[in-house]
């Protein structure tokens, strides 16, 4: 039509060859970034998380835990309380004090807020490795809470956040029929990962562990997948001691 009207442009003043070679996508096939890479891209872009957060599989962790402060509650604990804290290291700013000693300021944010921690030199000594941006911590210390100002958190301790002693267990009860089961099995393997699975019957209080083949991802997603299989509730987060009373038992399905 733009050439009926006597109009042109840079695209028609090329053959059609060049104009097809322009066209194409000459992009190199990848692999899909994994949830931890696309996450780190997104706030290496924008600043924030979007399509989750990295301590989303960390949730029943931090909810579990005894006496944790939530860094969205700091503030109203008051000055000088002893708190423990968790979360991701977002920032790290060090410097060296008058004596020529490294300390540091550490930006530490979990699924509520973040808090800042002042590490003093001994103690940035002992974890100077743990010390870094995206490492996963557990805090113990005092608050300082100043007029006008954020809540800090004078570390005393530090430890590394660790999820390697959950499990996740399904609860089998007597609805569940042969098909379900079935079901079950090729959902497991689809979900292939480093996550201990447990069948829990409920009506034996029996508690199966699976082979490492039918051992699963620790992803969101993929707990709703269960959940959507199994029944609301039938899908949770155990950890190592909580249920002393029930045999475990390894075993194949079959």
């Amino acid at each position: 039509r733009e050439r009926d009207n006597g109009q042109i442009s840079m695209f028609s003043l090329m053959d059609e060859s060049v104009q097809e070679e322009m066209l194409t996508d000459n992009l190199a096939e990848i692999e899909p970034f994994s949830d931890k890479e696309r996450l780190s891209l997104e706030k290496d872009m924008l600043g924030l998380y979007i399509s989750g957060h990295p301590l989303e599989p960390y949730r029943a962790i931090l909810e579990g835990m005894k006496n944790l402060v939530p860094c969205a509650e700091l503030k109203d604990t008051g000055d000088n309380r002893h708190v423990k804290a968790g979360g991701i290291v977002i920032a790290v700013r060090s410097f060296y004090t008058k004596k020529n000693k490294e300390m540091a300021f550490v930006k530490l944010e979990d699924l509520t807020g973040s808090v800042e921690l002042v590490v003093f030199p001994d103690l940035f000594e002992k974890h100077k490795e743990l010390i870094r941006e995206d490492s996963l911590l557990l805090v113990e210390g005092r608050t300082d809470l100043k007029e006008e100002e954020d809540v800090k958190i004078l570390a005393e301790k530090i430890s590394p956040l660790s999820k390697q002693k959950m499990y996740l267990r399904l609860t089998i009860d007597e609805k569940h029929d042969r098909k379900m089961l079935e079901d079950l099995k090729n959902t497991l393997l689809a979900e292939n990962g480093d996550v201990p699975v447990c069948l829990f019957f409920k009506k034996d209080h029996k508690m199966l562990m699976l082979k490492e083949d039918f051992w699963v991802r620790n992803h969101p997603q993929c707990r709703k997948q269960l959940e959507n299989l199994l029944g609301k509730g039938m899908v949770d987060e155990q950890y190592e001691g909580h249920n002393t009373q029930i045999t475990v038992e390894e075993e194949r399905f079959s």
